[in-house]
C-alpha cells in the first residue's frame, strides 16, 4: 500500500529533505503531486471530508459513550 504522493523514488529521499526544510510540512506533502488521478482523487475526497464541521453531538450521550469506547467512565457527575 502507498500513499500515493510521487515521492520517494529518487536517491535521497528528497522530497523529505525538502520537506524538513519548510516550516510548514503539511502543505510541503500536500504540494507533492500525485501518482495517478485516481490517487489525486481520493485525496481531495479526504480534504473535503475533513473540513466539513462535524456532525453535533448530544452531550448528554458523552458519558456513555466513554463507557463503551473504554470500558470505564472519565466523566464525575
Amino acid at each position: 500500500m502507498t500513499s500515493g504522493f510521487d515521492c520517494g523514488y529518487l536517491p535521497g529521499e528528497q522530497e523529505l529533505l525538502a520537506m524538513f526544510e519548510t516550516p510548514n510540512w503539511v502543505q510541503s506533502v500536500l504540494d507533492l503531486p500525485m501518482r495517478t488521478p485516481q490517487a489525486n482523487q481520493r485525496l481531495q475526497e479526504k480534504i473535503i471530508s475533513v473540513a466539513q464541521a462535524p456532525a453535533p453531538v448530544n452531550p448528554a450521550a458523552l458519558p456513555e459513550m466513554a463507557e463503551i469506547i473504554s470500558g470505564k467512565t472519565y466523566f464525575s457527575n
